[in-house]
């Protein structure tokens, strides 16, 4: 076998190349990539394919753009693409419960969808499918085959399985469909998207099936073939043979307990519960015991004790599970217990009001031991449910009061508590204490400890799973209206300082739409539609929807919103008087450049061409004061437009710019606007200088002494000089910053390839300004940097992670909150 391409078949991210096979017809031309990663997670193996058609390929170009029909593809997916394929389901509501994390844990045969969310109706609720995965007519069919659920959730696993394969499907139609209790998976449209985003025509892969799945690691292995050269129906995946249509439901006893109340039928079952042993089942053992260890709480102290040890044991890191502990401990009167119970808190992270109480009560410990202090016990729980029922009513009071200080303890937990404080006060002969007394001194036990920042926190993070869910069903309409009911009860500015951070933290895209919510109440229209335009960029699978959607004529007020945020005078990278310099020369900089013509364009290509960028430019001719010629190329950058150092410095548009989204259009003319308006056009023209030549040059103006030795950097002085630019033009103060903060850029290559970095960034993020297009800065950042194309949420979410895209987002001011400027 011989290959027809050499190196050049390896220039694809994918590994293409052409091989020339010998068989009976004849020589055989063949097509394989691979192995490539095309995702994390995700690979592809190997890829076979054949030409459609007579012709034989015999080059590069053929490899990308020439006709094939697949043969054969196999595909590894690991754990982390399953659980990323899985992410969807966040925010999803199943019945009043909403899932706030989703994993994927895989092990030889066995995958495990792992949900958990919110406590539901009090209880700690996480949910665990067991998935099958068989061969059905050439595709992948997925079922569950157990569904391990806490909590009252749903009422049966079969139910809870559909709300889940439901939301699973949506959106992903053509790829993934509900059929009856299962999902089928066509991975074929995996190599469709890979070969596009690798800048290649797919392959036909339409007749690919399915033939084997077999465990390998911690992920699947997947082949596919040709459909008139599989052999039959192959393996049959990890189905296991005699399962059921419905999934097993192991824990349906415990949840219809939970649900009725019967707390005694909640602990049979529980009992009777098989031992959860499938990869991730330590998150079901965990919430399990902490399940018993609150049936049991209040009603058997020893059995109690016993369930708080076996939840620490499933989840030594749970501070709550520990602090249980040390209330153990106290009841008991073991000293040593309770000291090594607050070490371990100690060793905890928390917010400030709970180191403090762990540190008060370990001096109270100490004191005791020391015999100087009072007697440091936890008895309110003890009392709350034995004596007199004046004393119970009274420790019912103490424990309200108690639990609404620490942060810690839920407000549903605090409310309940309430709640029993007042059912055993009405059973007193005489009440010490007024109902609206203790509501009172409740309400100021969580401010003192902070509890409005918990309750803040918890409602930025509803607010965001809301949002999320309502972006994916093209509903945001509701989502005003939402906002104003979860914040009538909460300090309004704290959730939005908790969404902002959020937001800047990981741009979770419902962190986004609540912060742009609430940033529209505060009157910044033009940083609230910023916030949705980035938004929807991280969900390019759904629609924007509702009143308050990105528009075109919306771009004014966003450009204005980010207009004040500038990083020319970074402590750091100092470049402000190179760049006021640089904007200083443009008129005698212009021009100089090596003679050349542009290759001759068909009349109407250009005619359509100018037609269509024409409209864009009055405004940036406007922001720049230059005239901005347009000249049509032919060929030019995968980006479509360049620059040229005429006399009066010139944009030069490419037909590939007809091809792109109008939003990155828009940005890409403004970027070479800016970069005109920067003086920068001779560095960008291929026939100008070199940017070591422009610094050179620049150095001259600083200090006069500094004779330039680079011939280009020559030619631009004596230019210079012919033109009447001299150094005696500028200001000392102003040589005197410029010939400093080149002493730092010229040190070395390394030090200008930076400084070219961050004048392309300065110049982003100016064009940014003027467009408000920050969808289109970040596709044109995703193109140039050869990121795959933006087609998921994950490859939208690989473009705002580079280094460019993070320090536009970062100038651009999105998350800096204009009332807190001037605290």
């Amino acid at each position: 076998m011989a290959s027809a391409t050499g190196r050049d078949g390896q220039a694809s991210g994918l590994g293409l190349r052409l091989e020339l096979a010998q068989g009976p017809g004849g020589p055989r031309v063949r097509m394989h990539a691979g192995p490539a990663e095309l995702a994390p997670g995700l690979r592809l193996a190997a890829l076979t394919a054949e030409p459609i058609g007579a012709a034989r390929p015999r080059s590069t170009a053929a490899l990308r753009e020439g006709s094939w029909r697949a043969l054969e593809a196999r595909l590894e997916v690991g754990a982390e693409a399953l659980e990323q394929a899985a992410q969807p389901l966040r925010g999803l509501a199943i019945g009043g419960w909403s899932i706030g994390q989703v994993a994927v844990d895989v092990a030889g045969a066995a995958i495990v969808l792992t949900l958990t969310g919110p406590r539901d109706e009090g209880w700690p609720a996480l949910a665990q499918i067991e998935l099958a995965v068989e061969i059905v007519t050439g595709a992948l069919q997925v079922r569950a085959r157990r569904v391990w659920a806490t909590g009252p959730l749903a009422p049966s696993g079969a139910a809870l399985w559909r709300a889940v394969a439901r939301g699973l499907a949506h959106g992903r139609e053509g790829v993934v469909t509900l059929t009856g209790e299962a999902l089928r998976v066509t991975p074929e449209w995996l190599l469709r998207r890979a070969f596009r985003a690798a800048g290649a025509t797919p392959p036909r892969t339409r007749a690919l099936q399915v033939t084997r799945v077999r465990a390998e690691g911690r992920g699947l292995r997947i082949v596919l073939v040709s459909g008139d050269m599989s052999q039959g129906e192959g393996l049959k995946g990890h189905v296991l043979e005699g399962m059921s249509e419905e999934p097993d439901d192991p824990l349906a006893g415990l949840r219809a307990a939970l649900r009725a109340g019967d707390r005694t039928a909640a602990l049979s079952a529980l009992a009777c519960a098989p031992a959860p042993t499938h990869p991730g089942g330590r998150r079901l053992t965990r919430a399990l015991t902490q399940v018993r260890a609150e049936l049991l709480r209040f009603h058997d102290p020893a059995a109690a004790a016993k369930a708080v040890r076996a939840w620490l044991a499933a989840a030594p890191d749970d501070p709550e599970a520990w602090w249980r502990l040390v209330v153990t401990h106290a009841r008991a009167g073991e000293a040593e217990g309770i000291t090594r119970g607050l070490a371990a808190l100690a060793r905890m992270p928390g917010p400030p009001a709970v180191q403090l109480r762990r540190r008060v009560a370990q001096a109270l410990v100490e004191a005791e031991r020391a015999g100087s202090g009072g007697r440091a016990r936890a008895v309110l729980e003890d009392r709350a449910w034995t004596g007199s029922p004046e004393a119970q009513a009274a420790a019912w009071r103490a424990l309200a009061i108690a639990q609404a200080g620490d942060p810690e303890v839920a407000g549903e937990t605090v409310e309940a508590t309430v709640a029993a404080a007042l059912a055993a006060a009405a059973k007193c002969e005489r009440r010490w204490c007024e109902d609206e007394e203790l509501q009172a001194r409740v309400a100021a036990a969580g401010r003192r400890c902070g509890r409005d920042v918990i309750e803040a926190e918890r409602a930025a993070t509803e607010l965001a799973e809301t949002a999320l869910a309502l972006a994916r069903a093209g509903e945001t309409q509701r989502l005003a209206p939402a906002t104003a009911g979860r914040t009538r009860r909460v300090d309004g500015k704290r959730v939005r300082v908790e969404l902002q951070t959020r937001a800047a933290r990981s741009l979770e895209p419902g962190s986004l739409l609540a912060l742009a919510e609430m940033v529209e109440e505060t009157g910044e229209a033009g940083r609230a539609q910023a916030l949705r335009e980035l938004a929807w960029f991280l969900l390019p699978g759904c629609e924007p929807g509702g009143p308050n959607v990105a528009s075109e004529a919306s771009h004014a007020g966003a450009a204005e919103a980010l207009s004040d945020h500038g990083p020319w005078n970074d402590p750091g990278e100092p470049r402000g008087a190179l760049i006021k310099m640089l904007r200083g020369v443009v008129a005698e900089t212009a021009g100089i450049r090596a003679a050349s013509e542009l290759a001759p364009v068909d009349p109407g290509e250009a005619a359509s061409l100018l037609a269509l960028v024409e409209p864009e430019l009055p405004g940036l001719r406007a922001a720049t004061g230059l005239k901005l010629p347009v000249r049509v190329g032919r060929g030019g950058p995968e980006g479509g437009v360049a620059i040229r150092n005429e006399r009066e410095p010139a944009i030069v548009v490419y037909p590939g710019l007809a091809r792109l989204d109008r939003r990155e259009r828009r940005f890409r003319l403004a970027l070479a606007a800016a970069l005109i308006r920067g003086g920068l056009a001779i560095a960008l023209d291929p026939a100008g200088a070199s940017l070591h030549e422009l610094l050179a040059a620049l150095a001259w103006l600083g200090e006069p002494s500094l004779v330039p030795t680079l011939p280009g950097a020559q030619t631009i002085v004596r230019l210079w000089q012919k033109r009447g630019l001299t150094p005696q033009r500028f200001a000392e103060p102003q040589r005197a910053a410029l010939a400093e903060q080149l002493q730092a850029w010229r040190a070395d290559s390394a030090r200008v390839a930076r400084l070219a970095t961050l004048l392309r960034g300065d110049h982003c993020l100016l064009a940014t300004r003027w467009t408000g297009a920050v969808a289109g800065a970040l596709l044109a950042i995703g193109r140039d940097a050869r990121l795959p194309a933006v087609v998921d949420e994950a490859s939208a979410r690989r473009v705002c992670a580079s280094e460019e895209a993070r320090r536009l987002l970062r100038g651009a001011g999105l998350f800096l909150d204009r009332s807190q400027e001037h605290d």
